[in-house]
Formats: C-alpha cells, sequence, structure tokens
C-alpha cells in the first residue's frame, strides 16, 4: 500500500472513485434523483472546480494497493473561513470493497500531517447529516459539531452538518493511536 500526493493528470481517476463510491455509499441518505444525477462528467466537474480554486491552495492524497487507486482525501485551505477554522477536508472516499480496513484514517492521517506541515492548526469538515457512517467516523476522531443547516444541491435540499476539530496536532494523536 502506498499513500502519496495526487498527480494532476490523476483527477480523470480520482473523478470515477468520487463517482462510483458515492453511488455505493448514499443509498437512502440522498435521494435517488441524486444519486442518478451523479454522472462522471460532473464529478470531474467538481473536482476541477476544487483544484482550479488555486487561493485555497487545494492538495489531494491517495491511496494506492498494486497499481490502483482505491482511495483519496482532498484538503484545502480556507480563506475567511466562516467559522474561523483554517483547514478543510473536503472528501473522503474509498472504494467500497476497501472500507473497514482503516483507509480512511490513514489518508485523514496525511492530510492532517499536511495541515501541520504548513502550520495549519484547525479544520472543518462537512458530511450529510444522514450520513451516519461518515459522522461516527468523524466524532470517532474528536471532531465535534459546529453547525447543522440545509445545503440546495442540484436543487433539492440536504441537511449538512459540520465539524470542527480544533486541533491538528491532537488529531494526528489520535490517528496514531487508532492505526
Amino acid at each position: 500500500m502506498i499513500i502519496r500526493q495526487m498527480r494532476i493528470e490523476e483527477l480523470p481517476i480520482i473523478a470515477e472513485i468520487y463517482r462510483d463510491t458515492f453511488k455505493a455509499t448514499h443509498q437512502g441518505i440522498v435521494t435517488d434523483s441524486f444519486i442518478q444525477s451523479l454522472t462522471y462528467k460532473n464529478a470531474l466537474a467538481r473536482l476541477e472546480r476544487i483544484f482550479n480554486n488555486a487561493e485555497n491552495q487545494p492538495f489531494c492524497f491517495l491511496v494506492e494497493i498494486e497499481d490502483k487507486i482505491i482511495g483519496f482525501a482532498v484538503g484545502s485551505f480556507t480563506v475567511n473561513s466562516i467559522y474561523g477554522y483554517e483547514g478543510e477536508l473536503i472528501m473522503l472516499y474509498v472504494l467500497p470493497s476497501f472500507q473497514r480496513m482503516s483507509i480512511g484514517k490513514l489518508l485523514v492521517h496525511e492530510v492532517a500531517k499536511y495541515f501541520e506541515a504548513n502550520d495549519v492548526q484547525s479544520i472543518v469538515i462537512g458530511s450529510f447529516k444522514n450520513n451516519t457512517l461518515a459522522r461516527k467516523f468523524y466524532e470517532s476522531l474528536g471532531a465535534v459539531k459546529i453547525d447543522e443547516y440545509i445545503d440546495e444541491i442540484n436543487g433539492e435540499n440536504f441537511p449538512i452538518i459540520i465539524y470542527g476539530v480544533a486541533s491538528v496536532h491532537e488529531l494526528i494523536k489520535v490517528l496514531k493511536r487508532n492505526t
């Protein structure tokens, strides 16, 4: 298993993992029409928007097993965050057949180490409110709910939970104990 930073030419592969994993893991969390609307084309467009926002300095770590990318995590530096946090974990996706193997924790650990190396002390993480597994995962790492709101995405309203991690240093310590 190799964890490394993504090369920009790998964005299409990341878009496929995002689309496939989202569709497989969000049944009952979002509407069927929303899941159907997530195509490769709009998954890639979302990732391109994230990575074209140079002001936020987005970055991505990925996991490879036997030369196959099986998961990724996207982070960025927040500019003028309404919550006052310095970084954000934007996306965390691991192919379903590789979930429950601590790969998500390893990816979050890499993101947290990157933030710490860049003097980022705190991060925010968003999740669909109905995504119980993701919420339990973030809470197990010490993330604390700081906000809840309704977000309109593709014409549909979804309740979103925002978590805060006040200390990236403490997050790294938790992750070292749990992996």
